[in-house]
């Protein structure tokens, strides 16, 4: 009896000290931590390849995407067992200049090194047929974004816990979005700030009225597959302006 005794009071001990609480919140932490060890760990069994570090070099990937990725890539040595891959992107630097959900972790680019590409097309049709309400895929070798940089697919995670959707909902850029992204900077020669002017053509386009009118355009291109039209801060003002004009007989009047 004593023994237990002994064994509850230095748990109990342990329990009151503030370095031990931490030390469980750190560990229990880890093992949701976000990050891309537990695809990297799959792409090394699978015999599949990653471009130096692309997965995590803009950030971290996060557990939910993760899962779902490593889910698919095992799928995919199932059913083309000879195919070679290499992942390309993740959450890297090259996407930080675009409103992306590879900027959220949330999505993936991998080349085929090995195999055929309508076979790699087929299988990632099939995964999405079992996984619809969380898997998106766009065919980049048939169809490639305007940014793009060579032939690929595109796979990400559109599911309940993305946060690329929750923040194209709330209409904000969401924390891991690019900070700046899509807004003027700097000065002309004559020291106007761009921003500012940004805000008075806001306020010039509020005002207009009938036939004088201004608007801000949304983007004529779509950076990449997961994002919709955006404002890019390109303007459109249009007035009626009067001019006099000569009649026969000398007057003049506005036209």
């Amino acid at each position: 009896m004593k023994n237990i005794q002994d064994l509850i009071q230095s748990e109990y001990k342990k329990i009151k000290k503030e370095n031990f609480i931490k030390n469980i919140i750190i560990e229990e932490h880890a093992k949701l931590k976000e990050d891309a060890g537990d695809i990297r760990k799959t792409l090394d069994k699978l015999d599949y390849k990653e471009k130096t570090n692309q997965l995590d070099s803009g950030g971290d990937i996060p557990n939910y995407a993760s899962i779902l990725f490593r889910k698919f890539f095992e799928f995919l040595k199932d059913e083309n067992p000879d195919v070679i891959i290499k992942v390309t992107a993740g959450h890297d630097k090259f996407h930080k200049k675009y409103r992306s959900r590879h900027n959220f972790g949330e999505a993936l680019d991998f080349t085929v090194e090995q195999g055929s590409v309508e076979d790699v097309a087929k299988t990632l049709k099939k995964f999405k047929s079992k996984h619809s309400s969380e898997f998106k895929v766009v065919d980049e070798y048939k169809y490639p974004s305007p940014h793009s940089t060579g032939p690929h697919f595109h796979i990400s995670y559109i599911g309940s816990q993305s946060k690329f959707n929750q923040s194209k909902k709330s209409g904000a850029a969401g924390e891991k979005q690019q900070s700046g992204m899509n807004v003027w900077h700097g000065e002309d020669k004559d020291g106007t700030d761009l921003e500012t002017l940004d805000k008075m053509l806001a306020k010039l386009a509020a005002a207009g009225k009938v036939s004088t009118y201004g608007k801000m355009v949304s983007a004529d291109y779509t950076p990449d597959p997961d994002q919709e039209k955006f404002p890019n801060h390109k303007w459109v003002i249009r007035a009626v302006v009067k001019a006099p004009e000569a009649e026969a007989k000398g007057k003049i009047k506005p036209n």
